[in-house]
């Protein structure tokens, strides 16, 4: 059951289980087997998933107005992105099934395929018709089928929903599989093991990410990790509202039930977690921003140029969060998935390259005219 049997579909259910401290050995999400609810004897996938680098970036902070900036640099994961965590706990409760889905058009569909692949299962996919060809290379060299809806995000969301009930297929939507939110607080618990900041900057997309985030910072705190909690920044673009609206109208009171979506304003479809990304929000005194793609842009350029993290345009806008935000003290921006993936949106937003003649002259006149200060 992932959902509460009286609230519905929205009414996502949340793991609760004793707390252990995590091992002092083992690699990535190894770690963390007596804080996930999984048995130590099942099979999971053969991947080196989590203990992914926090990069200090000082001249990015500077440049921010911070008096610390550091960097959470999930894009060092197998697919290169934080769903990865997600995906590995998948692939260890889904061991007894030979079929595992998901619907999206990005870094949890890219996940599912190559934490699929590793554990020799199929992985069928439900993407709208809009996809990149990048992240549709990613899934289908990996092995998945990928079925590509017509229509938006929430009808792939839909279908995908009706392949579960019917197919008994194993479901890997984060937004509606409270097992895979436990994967996904590993990430908050390492940046608790290392760093405590004033704030965490995180991407919102469907809620499940900030809300397992929030989760794992909470549970550091309980086994006394951490002396302090720090606030949540959560990040949407003015494309994609749906949660800022809910936060701001506080949303997460009341029953269980649909996010107010304006189509108009809703590019990723219903986000699934909202209601706990709300919550986890206010729970920790945090606020929300929406940032423009040109805001993104900018951030994506300034993180790889001052910070040595090459984010893709999602995950950047974290970095465009704290931009608009200006908090000041200490924060850390998640970056959720590397840019490697994000060619077309790289080269929106950097510079381009120069033409030279095979001359040692035309070296000189380049650096010249294009003022590079050396």
């Amino acid at each position: 059951m992932a959902t509460c049997s009286s609230c519905g579909p929205w009414g996502v259910l949340e793991v609760e289980q004793t707390l252990r401290l995590p091992e002092d050995t083992g690699d990535g999400m190894e770690r963390f087997l007596p804080l996930l609810p999984i048995d130590p004897s099942w099979p999971r996938p053969n991947l080196r998933v989590g203990n992914t680098p926090l990069v200090a970036a000082r001249r990015l902070a500077a440049a921010l107005g911070l008096r610390g900036l550091w960097l959470k640099d999930e894009g060092r994961n197998p697919s290169g992105s934080i769903r990865d965590r997600a995906s590995w706990l998948a692939g260890a409760h889904s061991r007894m099934r030979t079929v595992a889905t998901s619907s999206s058009r990005g870094d949890s569909g890219a996940s599912s395929a190559v934490c699929c692949a590793s554990m020799g299962s199929l992985a069928v996919l439900f993407v709208p018709r809009e996809t990149s060809r990048a992240r549709l290379a990613q899934m289908l060299v990996h092995g998945a089928r990928v079925l590509r809806v017509q229509g938006g995000p929430t009808d792939a969301q839909h279908l995908c929903d009706q392949a579960i009930r019917e197919l008994r297929w194993y479901n890997c939507n984060t937004g509606t599989n409270p097992m895979l939110v436990e994967g996904l607080k590993t990430c908050g618990i390492e940046i608790a093991e290392v760093q405590a900041v004033d704030w965490l900057s995180v991407p919102v997309s469907d809620g499940a990410v900030i809300a397992g985030i929030w989760k794992g910072l909470k549970e550091a705190y309980r086994l006394r990790l951490i002396d302090r909690l720090p606030r949540l920044l959560g990040v949407q673009t003015h494309r994609d509202t749906t949660v800022y609206e809910e936060w701001r109208n506080d949303g997460d009171s009341g029953p269980a039930r649909a996010p107010r979506v304006d189509p108009q304003r809703s590019e990723g479809g219903v986000p699934r977690d909202w209601r706990r990304a709300v919550r986890a929000i206010a729970e920790s005194g945090g606020r929300m921003v929406l940032v423009s793609d040109d805001d993104i842009l900018t951030a994506m350029t300034l993180t790889a140029r001052l910070g040595g993290v090459y984010p893709d345009k999602h995950a950047a806008s974290a970095v465009a969060g704290l931009s608009k935000l200006r908090p000041g003290g200490t924060a850390i921006a998640l970056i959720t998935g590397g840019g490697w993936r994000d060619a077309d949106s790289a080269v929106a937003a950097g510079a381009q390259p120069i033409d030279v003649p095979n001359r040692i002259e035309s070296v000189l006149e380049a650096m010249e005219l294009s003022n590079w200060g050396i």
